[in-house]
């Protein structure tokens, strides 16, 4: 593939607060992503209402007739959450919302039970790695998947030649949740430090590892259970002008719920300006774009998997 995407990629940014949404919106992304009331990954402390939802997409059309605002329904569904995803997506349709972000196919068959004609996105994190996954969702109803960060290039290039009408989007910035239990992690580490009168909070918490302690794996937790992240951000700001190449819909740039709005407006400005520049023939690599982006980004970036895939 030696001429670029026909179609120039969407810019998909999920943002954990109504001030995230409207910065991204500001900064050049086409789609915004929230996580509503419930059943949002993460959603119980970083969740906008629906009213704010409403205005998010009043502003989306306000600044332009391609923005567009998605509702994450992305978390591990359990059979007392089904009454809430019903409720969920009937009010989804009668606001506008123009995608659903989903993982468990219980959301799926929900949405066609219930005449949902908004378009639906898979994205488990890691799981789709081959085509045959995705043609099998698309059959089933599904608009785009999200593709696995752990491909390469290569993998990338020959699973998009055999993908039959389903979008494609990747991760080219931002954290990746690399494991989620509904244990309640952080409250038994807190009830056994403190049993021995040691003070321990649920802030600002890493794991960090024996030999490496330079590397730190973020952590928070919620009533549905404790999550870690890896321990540096992904970017695939290296690899745009190859990522031109491949028929990509959509690129998802991902927040970290603490991140600061400000930080955010300027990631997305980078990539939107860089992804601009490819497609008008203008765009040089700057000798130092990794450290710019560690600046603005205020987390540590890395291009772990994207040039060779994950070890097998």
């Amino acid at each position: 593939m030696n001429t670029l995407n026909q179609t120039l990629p969407e810019i998909h940014v999920y943002a954990p607060s109504f001030e995230h949404g409207i910065a991204a919106f500001n900064a050049g992304a086409t789609i915004v992503s929230v996580n509503g009331p419930v059943l949002g990954l993460r959603g119980e402390k970083y969740h906008v209402s629906w009213q704010q939802i409403q205005q998010l997409i009043t502003y989306a059309k306000k600044i332009g007739v391609h923005r567009q605002v998605h509702l994450r329904l992305n978390t591990m569904i359990h059979n007392a959450d089904l009454p809430d995803v019903r409720e969920a997506l009937t009010q989804a349709q009668n606001i506008g919302i123009e995608g659903i972000v989903f993982s468990d196919a219980s959301i799926l068959a929900q949405a066609k039970a219930l005449d949902i004609t908004i378009p639906l996105i898979l994205a488990t994190e890691t799981t789709v790695t081959n085509s045959e996954m995705i043609n099998f969702w698309h059959e089933q109803g599904v608009s785009k998947v999200l593709l696995s960060r752990e491909l390469s290039i290569s993998e990338l290039c020959k699973l998009s030649e055999t993908v039959n009408g389903a979008q494609l989007e990747l991760q080219i910035h931002g954290p990746v949740g690399i494991f989620h239990t509904l244990r309640p992690v952080l409250e038994n580490y807190a009830t056994f430090l403190n049993e021995k009168q040691n003070n321990f909070t649920q802030g600002h918490v890493s794991l960090v590892e024996e030999k490496r302690e330079d590397e730190y794996y973020r952590m928070f937790e919620d009533s549905r259970g404790a999550y870690i992240f890896s321990s540096s951000d992904i970017t695939l700001y290296g690899f745009l002008e190859q990522l031109s190449r491949i028929p990509l819909h959509s690129y998802l740039i991902n927040i970290y719920e603490q991140q600061a709005v400000d930080s955010v407006d300027k990631v997305v400005r980078l990539y939107k300006q860089a992804i601009d520049a490819i497609y008008e023939h203008t765009f040089s690599l700057p000798v130092d774009w990794k450290e710019q982006l560690t600046t603005i980004n205020r987390y540590p970036v890395t291009q772990k998997f994207i040039e060779f895939g994950a070890p097998q």
